[in-house]
């Protein structure tokens, strides 16, 4: 997590005109808006892969909770309006102004003096509107697990198979550290398909 700092993923960013544009020129507040964007988003996901001929992931970029305010984004998503205005001004100031601030390549942009550092990229969140949308991580397959021998049987402590017991997938302790591309898949494929036929002959 070295290069993330991230404050309920709240960002600044152009937004093309459209029904909120018009809708915040008639005045509509806020939470108007936002609702308005919840039903959307959730319309979106039930829709399947595609909207209207847009890719689900490109669509559900606009998914996110808008406010002018840091205050009133932090009410929307549920945090104390003072502990976030705390956050961004603490993270404001430690970036690095005096580096000028380029999206491509490594800019060196960073922050000092705030755990975890962000080491590129750092810039002020001062420019409303602010949008602050739902993560979570992501978990390709864990290190370690159940050892095996090359017919998929899974081998007890003195490393002799464990008769009718076999295994395949993210059970099984195949990579260390870290994987080349490709290869989890790939791993699942041949063990589960020498599993399945070794119990097979064994009539399991």
């Amino acid at each position: 997590m070295r290069e993330t700092y991230s404050v309920a993923q709240i960002s600044h960013v152009t937004k093309s005109a459209g029904p909120e544009t018009l809708a915040r020129a008639k005045g509509a507040p806020d939470h108007w808006l936002n609702r308005r964007r919840s039903r959307q988003c959730r319309a979106l996901r039930d829709r399947g892969r595609t909207f209207e001929g847009t890719p689900l992931d490109i669509a559900l970029r606009d998914c996110g909770i808008q406010s002018f305010l840091i205050a009133g984004l932090a009410r929307e998503i549920g945090i104390e309006p003072t502990v976030l205005n705390h956050t961004i001004a603490e993270f404001n100031h430690a970036v690095r102004k005096d580096i000028p601030f380029d999206a491509t390549k490594l800019d060196g942009r960073s922050t000092e003096g705030i755990v975890p550092k962000k080491s590129n990229w750092a810039d002020t969140i001062d420019k409303p509107p602010y949008w602050a949308y739902a993560v979570t991580g992501g978990i390709t397959f864990t290190f370690g697990g159940l050892q095996i021998n090359t017919q998929a049987q899974v081998l007890n402590t003195s490393n002799n198979p464990i008769r009718g017991l076999f295994a395949s997938g993210d059970i099984v302790g195949l990579f260390f550290h870290n994987y080349p591309s490709c290869t989890g898949q790939t791993r699942n494929v041949v063990f589960s398909r020498l599993a399945g036929r070794n119990a097979a002959a064994l009539g399991l």
